[in-house]
Order: structure tokens, then sequence, then C-alpha cells
């Protein structure tokens, strides 16, 4: 498809700046390194990205987009239990894993970026 047929979609959040939303919001478009947008994307693409992918993809990139996903929420569910929950924190969920590998990257970028199917090249 070229630029001209190409389809955006546009999404415009508006939320009372005391409610949570709002304080979301704040928070998101205060961030000095990450856009608001991108930040909101990797949030969307780690909750929902197998869902959205579901009659996009085969059997096997679906299942290595949803096992991305899941490492990618249980490192944001560590990171909130780090910073909020100390005494109750378990270990990290690859802690008794080998370390990070081209594998894992791979999976991470699967999730990060627009085209999974991109990430075979």
């Amino acid at each position: 498809m070229n630029r001209s047929q190409r389809e955006r979609i546009r999404v415009k959040l508006e939320a009372e700046v005391e409610s949570l939303a709002g304080r979301l919001l704040t928070y998101l478009k205060s961030d000095p390194i990450l856009p608001p947008r991108d930040a909101l994307l990797r949030a969307l693409k780690a909750f929902y990205a197998p869902w959205a992918m579901e009659t996009q993809l085969d059997e096997v990139e679906l299942s290595r987009l949803a096992r991305a996903a899941i490492e990618t929420l249980q490192l944001r569910i560590f990171q909130i239990q780090q910073r909020y929950l100390l005494e109750d924190s378990p270990r990290p969920p690859h802690a008794s894993r080998q370390p990070a590998t081209p594998r894992l990257f791979k999976l991470h970028w699967l999730l990060l970026n627009d085209s999974p199917a991109a990430a075979h090249h």
C-alpha cells in the first residue's frame, strides 16, 4: 500500500486531571525518555497483542508473541513488586533461567514493534 492509500487510526484521550486516568496520562506525558505514544503502545501490545494478531499469524508465530507478552508482563510485575511491595517480592520470573538470549530479545522485539513478521528478517 502506498502512502496515499494507507489507512490511519487516530485515538484521542481525555480525562479529568485529578482522576486515575488523568494522572496516568500526565505521568506518561512527563516521561523525558519514552514518548507517550510509545509508552501506550508498549502497554497495549503487552496486554492485547496475542488477541489482536490471532487471525494474522500462524500458530508458531502466535505462540512466540504470546510468550513475549507474558515475559514482558512478568517483568513489569516484578518491577512493581520490587518498587512497591519489597517485603512480598518473589525472585524475578527468570532468576532460575539462563541469561537473556538472542531468542528472548527477538521475542521482546516482536512484542514492541509494529510488524511481528519483520522479526523474521
